[in-house]
Parts: structure tokens; sequence; C-alpha cells
């Protein structure tokens, strides 16, 4: 600020005092003031005009030299205030500050941290979002949801006896999954396609619990099921394995094959209060939520207990859900949840084990060796030098004897911890250490594996002064190094070498000042590299001395997989995928390669197993639908026979094997050739007299003859052409059938077995056949039936019948009578005694489970005796003759609840005038009668039927006087029912 600008502050601050407007120290002052006047201060003093001028001139120069700018470092307070420039500055950097700290409303902002918002979140202007109320329920109103690729419940376990529920979307593939305990369907539910499943126990195939039963019949009682198993299915006996105390669980789906619609599912899982010989009685109370009723049919195995430990586990095996395919250990399991219990998870999506792994080699947990391995890495990298030293005497180490003798200060004991000694004489380590009272002392290596190592370096060279150095990282210029010294982790390239964390021992030693040279080093001479580098699409796992061979193992490799025509684009140009799985155990090692189609399904695999050291298979085939209709393999073996001696085996199998070289040497003392065999070699006139040997005229007349007689006829005939040619010319014979050429169309084939995928026949002959499928077409015959039309149809055979003969009181029959029956014989009869004969069934919306009709003069479609049940359930329809229609009539009319509908059609009830009414009905008939029953509610009255008619009738109600009067009663409808 210039003088000017001071001046003219001055002059203004004058002025106003002139005026008596400013008053400063409670100046007592007159009303007329001028330059030479003074002022009389508050404590008496006085002082003039320009005194005060000088004083506020004075005043403002010092207010103006406290103003902090824009470089000025002057810590702000109440004396000094902050020019335009600085001020400026300060809200812009404040500005950048606020920004980290404050969301933007007008801009787009991100936060870095989480967010609550304790009342809940608006989206757009609909009212729509996320919001929670004052019970702490969060409801989100939302219009539609796009890339959300899963929702999953906070205790979500996947599998068949799971918890929780997902519904997650995969982007790689499109597929949508969804896990849930329960769902409902209101209208209808499409399935393209429906697996039903149903939770079992079939030989440990689905899960292993300590016990299981099918259940024959169920009863009711006040507080428990009673649920009866058989205890004899006729092929084995059962016994009781359930225990008081045991949790049993059920869950099917009942669903009817083809159904889309009314899809409903059996659940419970309930506490098991008593058992019996052949029951078990579950609780009615003591249930999970939404536990359903037992039914006869349903599989029920236990899983858990309430107290007894040795009970509460579980193997579940699961090819479904989302961690599928999986293998679960549950332990614990007290409750109707598994929530925790999942003590062991073998699935691809994750691995848990709880308990130790030891180490069959050293007798300690991996979880300790991992330990010890940190512990002896973090003291390497504490070590100042980066190296430490291995002493070899032949006595053990103390504070008094060389090395420890000469290190007579704390810095170089310091310098030497962890220094290790091998005792030659003992074979005993010990290690170099400060103790927690901070004394230094030897200490004992009890690591097996790390006491071994040093025997092996020690025996590797003797040195002069019984010591080596060990670098764990590449030795400077600055340090020396001896021959026999190690470098471990060693990782170098250039020079014509490559080793990575390979370990190297000093061969040229250097001393301190030295320039480093890698050829000083060569491979430990003991020591292998066991390498595993992942490749992207393949993962290389070698044995060597360094990197350098594995990398031409990778070559070696790669080369064999092109020779072989393994190429991932041949996969690629069909959709096709490959993968290849190694697994090994104490018993046997697989490697196995596969291709699979594009969806999925496995196409073709080879691979390579050996197992208990006795044998060997190389193997390659070819899947369809999850068979196996392919195959070749190499297999070695050992065995033995009676007396114990050893006999080694090969076996080639495949349709076709070739035999490639410039010479081929069998060298056996037998030679047993199976099946057809051209010999493109022959000789002309060995071949020729085979071929005169036997006639194809002959040999057909044989083969015709033996498919008509069967095996006897079939044996004369091979006999009288073994007569024929002779001994020599039958044997030539059935040579030339193994050719081929001759007998192919047409022979006798004579084996005890016939191993084959398809054998084509005109007709066969046989005792018996057995098989799994057996695949006929039409025009097939069996018995009195014909194949025809995908279905079998009766060849207008009176005698055609189909009978099931359990035993002599349980069987059915069809056709019993044949074409010689009575006319009251039936065409089926079923018999079952103790069980249920027929039970039918149906579903969804209409359709009856069973519909008669009896079109005869004399005759009855249904002819019944003994014991009849007929139950109606509430809702159920009645429309059967007799009893109609039941309902109650109040004094003003309108009719209550009926009580009994089905067979008059729709009832309607109305009054018409004092003590008359009027019954509408669908009956469209007057074959029926009606009865008014009065209600004595309404006093003692009469009722009279009037004005009957096909589609209603009419009563009235009267005192005992006559007089009509409003009566309340119950209307009965009998006759013949509408339908």
């Amino acid at each position: 600020m210039t003088e000017e600008e001071i001046q003219q502050i001055v002059d203004v601050v004058l002025s106003l005092l002139k005026k008596d407007s400013l008053t400063i120290n409670e100046l007592f002052h007159t009303n007329v003031l001028v330059e030479s006047d003074c002022v009389e201060l508050n404590d008496g003093r006085k002082t003039s005009l320009a005194d005060i001028r000088e004083f506020i001139q004075e005043k403002v120069k010092q207010s103006i030299e406290i103003i902090t700018k824009n470089d000025d470092k002057t810590v702000p307070s109440d004396i000094n205030v902050f020019s335009s420039i600085r001020t400026l500055f300060e809200i812009l950097k404040n500005n950048d500050l606020l920004k980290k700290i404050f969301l933007r409303k007008d801009q787009a902002d991100t936060a870095r941290e989480i967010i609550t918002f304790l009342k809940g979140l608006l989206l757009g202007d609909k009212g729509h979002g996320i919001i929670v109320s004052n019970s702490g329920i969060v409801t989100a109103i939302l219009d539609e949801l796009k890339n959300v690729f899963s929702i999953v419940s906070p205790d979500f376990v996947s599998g068949d006896l799971g918890n929780g529920y997902v519904l997650k979307y995969d982007q790689k593939t499109g597929r949508s999954y969804l896990e849930v305990d329960e769902l409902l369907v209101r209208k209808l539910a499409y399935f393209v396609e429906l697996i039903i499943k149903r939770l079992s126990h079939v030989g440990g195939e689905i899960i292993l619990t300590p016990a299981s039963l099918k259940c024959s019949k169920v009863e009711v009682y006040d507080t428990y099921y009673r649920c009866y198993f058989e205890q004899d299915d006729g092929d084995k006996s059962i016994v009781q394995e359930f225990k008081a105390g045991d949790q049993a669980r059920c869950q099917t789906f009942n669903v009817q094959e083809g159904t889309s619609h009314n899809v409903s599912n059996t659940y419970y899982w309930r506490l098991v209060t008593a058992t019996g010989k052949n029951y078990i009685d579950l609780s009615i109370e003591d249930c999970d939520l939404g536990s359903m009723e037992p039914s006869a049919g349903d599989h029920i195995v236990q899983l858990g207990n309430r107290t007894d430990a040795t009970r509460q586990n579980a193997i579940i095996l699961s090819t479904v859900g989302d961690d599928a395919p999986s293998i679960k250990q549950c332990k614990g399991i007290n409750g109707y949840t598994l929530r925790n219990k999942e003590v062991t998870i073998l699935s691809p999506t994750l691995n848990k084990f709880l308990g130790q792994f030891i180490s069959e080699v050293t007798g300690k947990s991996y979880d300790d060796m991992f330990s010890d391995l940190k512990a002896d890495f973090d003291i390497v990298k504490d070590q100042v030098d980066r190296e430490f030293t291995i002493w070899f005497f032949e006595y053990a180490p103390t504070l008094s004897n060389i090395p420890a003798v000469e290190w007579t200060t704390d810095a170089l004991k310091a310098l030497h911890e962890q220094d290790m000694f091998y005792n030659r004489a003992s074979g005993l380590a010990y290690r170099f250490e400060k103790n927690a009272n901070g004394a230094y002392s030897w200490n004992s290596i009890t690591d097996q594996q790390t006491v071994k190592a040093l025997e092996d370096a020690a025996k590797a060279q003797d040195t002069a002064d019984g010591k080596r150095r060990v670098f764990v990282a590449q030795p400077t210029n600055a340090q020396a190094y001896d021959i026999g010294d190690l470098w471990v982790n060693a990782t170098y390239s250039g020079s014509g070498v490559n080793y990575s964390n390979d370990t190297l021992r000093c061969v040229t030693a250097k001393a301190v000042g030295a320039a480093f040279s890698i050829s000083h080093w060569t491979p430990a001479s003991n020591a292998t590299t066991a390498y595993i580098k992942n490749l992207g699409d393949s993962i290389l796992l070698t044995v060597g001395t360094n990197d350098t061979e594995a990398k031409r193992l990778i070559s070696v490799a790669q080369k064999a997989a092109d020779a072989a025509g393994v190429t991932a684009d041949a996969a690629k140009a069909t959709g096709e995928t490959n993968a290849t799985a190694i697994k090994q155990n104490r018993d046997s090692i697989s490697v196995v390669a596969g291709r699979f189609n594009s969806d999925g399904t496995l196409k073709n695999t080879s691979g390579l197993v050996t197992g208990n050291g006795t044998f060997a298979t190389l193997f390659a085939n070819a899947v369809v639908d999850g068979k196996i209709v392919k195959q070749a393999d190499i297999s070695t073996f050992i065995t033995a026979d009676q007396a114990g001696n050893l006999i080694s085996n090969a076996s080639i199998r495949a349709d076709k094997v070739v035999f490639e070289g410039t010479s081929v040497k069998i060298a056996s003392k037998y030679l047993d050739i199976i099946g057809a065999v051209t010999f493109n070699s022959f000789n002309a006139d060995l071949q020729g007299t085979i071929n005169g040997k036997a006639t194809t005229s002959y040999v057909d007349t044989a083969k015709t003859d033996a498919i008509n007689s069967a095996a006897t006829t079939a044996q004369s005939k091979v006999d009288a052409l073994s007569n024929t040619l002779g001994s020599l010319a039958y044997k030539s014979a059935v040579e030339k059938a193994m050719l081929g050429s001759t007998i192919v169309s047409g022979g006798y084939i004579r084996t005890d077995l016939i191993d084959a995928q398809t054998i084509v026949a005109n007709a066969l002959a046989a005792g018996r056949i057995t098989t799994g499928n057996i695949t006929v077409t039409d025009g097939a015959y069996l018995g009195g039936w014909e194949i025809k039309n995908n279905a079998i149809y009766s060849r207008n055979v009176a005698d055609a019948k189909i009978q099931l003969e359990i035993s002599g009181t349980r069987f059915l029959r069809i056709n019993q009578y044949g074409g010689g029956g009575s006319a009251n014989d039936p065409l089926m009869t079923i018999r079952n005694d103790g069980q249920s004969c027929l039970t039918l069934e149906t579903y969804g919306d209409g359709g009856n489970a069973l519909r008669c009709v009896a079109n005869t003069d004399n005759g009855v479609a249904i002819e019944s005796y003994g014991r009849h049940i007929f139950g109606q359930r509430q809702y159920d329809l009645w429309n059967a003759p007799g009893l109609l229609y039941i309902t109650y009539v109040g004094e003003q009319g309108g009719g209550g609840a009926a009580a009994w509908v089905g067979g008059a059609g729709t009832v309607s009830v109305s009054r018409t005038g004092t003590g008359y009414y009027r019954v509408y009905h669908g009956l469209k008939h007057t074959n029926y009668s009606a009865i008014i029953q009065v209600d004595g509610v309404s006093g003692k009255r009469i009722s009279a039927i009037r004005n009957k008619g096909d589609t209603y009738f009419e009563y009235e109600t009267y005192n005992t006087d006559g007089a009509n009067r409003d009566t309340a009663a119950y209307v009965f409808i009998f006759g013949r029912n509408v339908w």
C-alpha cells in the first residue's frame, strides 16, 4: 500500500472525529476541532490533532505490515489477516481437501469407504429405492435389476443337504443357477427337462450315515408317527439300525413324469423318540421347520443325534449343487442344520481340511515344518553379511574351543549367529544362537533333514580350516569364498549358463576384493532340481540339475506332442476341449488325457496307469453316451501259477495291431492265433493246397444243416467233413476259416466264447441267451406276440397270455383262460394277499382315475363284496343316486352353508312369501323327492312340499293352527343324480 493510500485512511478517521461520529478509547472531545486544538483523554491527559494524526498513521502502517501474503509462512492469528490472493488460495486448497471427505451432489463421485444410510436410499424420481423401516427391515423397490451376477444368502451351503439360497449367472457360459429349499409356483411351471432326485442311503453312493430304512406303513399317534419297515424283503434280512435320540431325514420329489405344474416335494427332518424291532417313532412336534408328514414308501436316513457324538457324523457325496461334484465330511450334527458342521470339503470351488498333516519322514506336522522353514528364512534375511558359516570338526563345540573361542566380542558373536557346526565323529549338529537371557551358546539341531544335509556336505570335500560358507545371495567382490563353499537358491543367467534356484558349489577360491566370476561355481554334484513351471496352456514338471535341462525338456515334450498330433487347434475347430490329469497315491500313478465334445460330454480318453508295482497299462478309448465303445490297450503284469511260480505277462488288445520293422521276431514255444489271419506272403503251392482241401459248396451245406438241425446235426456234418478231407484237410479248412477268404460267408464255428461288438446272423439257435439289452424290430415274434409299430401286439392267437406268478397267492394273469373260458371268466386277474392289488392316481386339471361303463343288457359296471370306504374330503364332489343335497335355510330364505353337495347341480333358495320358499336345482327331471325338517329354534311348525318341477320345487311352513309362518329348516333332496 502506498503512502498516499495510508494518508487517505488517516483523513477519513480525522473527519469522523471532527463530526463527532467516532469514539476512540472513549475520547472526551468538544463539538469543534481544529489542527491546533487539543483533545482531553479519559485520564486527564491532552493530545493535539496532529499527534492523533501521527498515531493513526503509524497504526495503519503496522496493520498493513502484518497482512499475510500468498507466499508468506506466517501462522494465522488474531493480529494478522490474509491477502485476497492468499484467501483464494486457502479456499481452493480446502476445496481439494473437502473433495476427499464429502460426496458431491452435482457431479459423479466415488466413495472409497462404506457409506451407511440409516433411513434408506431413493433412486430416480419415482420413489423407488431401498427403504429401512423403524424396525430395521430393509425393503428394495426397483423397476429392474441389471448386471447382477449373483444373489447369495449369508449362510449358504450348497448341495442336497445344504442351507440358504443362491441365484447366480455365469457370464462365460451363459448358464444361470438357482438353489433354494422350497419353490411355490401358483400357476404353471414349465420344465424343458425335469430331473427328479431322492435323498436315500444306497450303499453309500449318496450319503453315508449309521442307519437307513424304507418305510412300509405309518401309524399316527398323539405325539409321534410310527414308521414301520419290512424286516425281510425276500432277498435279505434287515436289522434295526436307528436309536432313540437319532434325527431322521427324508427328502424326495414326488412328480409324475411329464407333469409341468403342481410340483411339490416331500421333506421332513424329525427326532427319533423310540425304536422297535421293525419300526421307529418320529416326533410330531420336534422337527425342522417345514417338515411334512411321513408316508409309506419314504426312504429315511439317519442324519445326526442329539447327544451321542458317535452318531453325529455323515459323509455326503453330491453330483449337484453350486460346488458339485463334492465330497463332504460332517461332524457334530446335533440339530436340524449342517451349518458349520462340514469339517472336510473336496470340490472344484473349495477344499477344506481340519486336523494335522504329519510327515512320515520327519514326524512333524506340516504347520510346524512351514513355521520352522519361515523362521530359518527370517534368520537368514537378518544376517548382515548375507552369509553364514558351517564348521566341520571331530569334537563337540563349546565357547572355549574353536571356532567360538576366537569370537571375543559381542559384535563378532552377533556376526556368527546362526552358524552351524557338524561333529564328524558323532554325526551330531549344532547351531550358534543367542538365548533369551542374552548369552550365546551352541544348541543341538534336531531337524533330521538339516542334519542329513550337513552330513552330505561333510562327505563332499574336506577343508583345511574345517569350515564352509553358505551364501544365500550372489557373493560380491568384497566377499571371499573357498573351495567347497555353497551358494543356495542361486539364480544367474549369462556366460553360457542359466541357473534358477539351484545349489552351486565353489570350485575356484577368491580373496576379498577379487572379482566375482560365475566360472568359480558349478552345480553341486549331489543335488538335483525339481522344476514345476506353468506354461499357460500346460504345466511342465522336470527333475534335473539346472534350469537349462528343464528348458530343453520343454522343447522335447512339445515335439513329442506335435509328432502325436496333439494340438489345441484341432479341437477348437469343432468346439471340443482337452484336459489332462495326474493322480498319485502310495499304490498307483494315473496319467490321463481326455477330449470333450462341445456339450461337455466325454469323447476320448488315453493314459497310463501303474499300480501295486505289479502291472502297468497304456490305453486309448472312444466314448459314446458315457460308454466305452472302442478301446486299445497294452498291459504288462506279473502273476503266479498254483505252484507259486511267477509269470510275466504282456497283453495287446486292439481292432488293428501293426508291427512295422525290417524284421519282427516271435520267439515262443507255443503260438496260438485266434481269429482270421491273412498271410500275404504264403508260398503259392502251400496256399493252393489249403484251398483245394475244402470246397465252398460242401462247407455251405454243412452250415445250413447245422442251423436247421441245431448242435447235434451240425456236429455230425462237421465229422463228415473231417472224414472226407482227412485230418490234415480238416485242419487246413479250419485255418482257411481263420483266413476269412473262403469260409467267411459260411462254415461252422465251435468255441466256448465269442467276444465281439456285433454278431449278424439270419438265424440263431441257442439253449439260452444272457444279455443286458435285446433290441427287436417290427415283424419279430415272441410266442403269441408280435413286435409292431414300437408295441407288442397279440398275433390273433387265442391263448396268447401274460402271467406274472410270484406265488400262489401273489400273481397277475392276463388272458389266463385263453379261448376256452366261459362268459364269466375275466380277461385279467390280480391277487396279492396282505397287500394292495391296484392303485389308480391322477393329478392335474381334469381326467378320471377310473371309468367303468357296462353297455350290456344283464351286466353291471361294478360288482363289489366286502367292506367299503367311500371317502369324501372337504370340497370333494359326491355325485351318485340317493342323497343328492343337504342345506340349511334360514327363516328369511337364502340358504346357509351346504353340508352335502354334488348330485343335484347348482342349488339356491329364495323366500317367496310368508312361510313360502322356492328351491332351484339343476336335476332337469322330476325323479326325486324332497324332505323338509324344520328347526326347533322357530317353534313347533309343519312343512309341506308344493309344485315339484324339473328345475325347482316349493314348500311352505305353518303353525299347528294352519297359519303360514317363516321357519328355519333343513332341506334334503333324494333321487336320480344329474351327470
